[in-house]
């Protein structure tokens, strides 16, 4: 709906229609969640979490407000928000840091970087909202890539 009002009102039927796909995919998101809940790992989610992809569209509508020059073209909304929606059907695994290693044995710097992304969150929100998103996204995606061999058995039903 956000998307919607502030970028794609004018956009007829297409804006609608890509609007729908997003609220679509996060249905199918949530319920592929709720189905899978036992048999996947709770170290990655398998896409990416729907509350990640509405903070991603938050992101776009708040630095839209710093760069509207840039940021408020009708293909720019539709095509990024179409990546967010099939990123959130997609089976790519997203850290979830339930039970990281990495947070605890490292649980002093992990507050320090805590501490300054919120920092940096209340000085500068227009600009850190969607930067911590598309660092997340991003660097996920990155992971899985440099390290698919990996995943390979973590999100299939059969886990022999």
């Amino acid at each position: 709906v956000l998307v919607y009002m502030k970028f794609l009102t004018s956009t007829g039927r297409g804006g609608l229609i890509v609007s729908f796909v997003f609220v679509l995919c996060a249905a199918l998101r949530l319920a592929r969640f709720n189905a899978n809940i036992e048999k996947n790992s709770s170290d990655y989610f398998q896409g990416l979490p729907v509350p990640g992809a509405a903070i991603a569209m938050v992101g776009y509508a708040l630095i839209s407000l710093e760069g509207p020059e840039y940021f408020n073209t009708t293909s720019v909304v539709k095509i990024y928000t179409v990546i967010f929606a099939l990123l959130m059907i997609s089976n790519f695994p997203f850290p979830s840091f339930k039970r990281s290693e990495k947070i605890r044995k490292y649980k002093k710097w992990a507050l320090v970087a805590i501490m300054s992304t919120f920092i940096l969150l209340f000085l500068y929100e227009e600009v850190m909202v969607p930067l911590i998103i598309w660092a997340y996204t991003f660097l996920s995606l990155l992971y899985f890539f440099a390290n698919r061999k990996k995943f390979d058995s973590i999100f299939t039903n059969d886990k022999s």
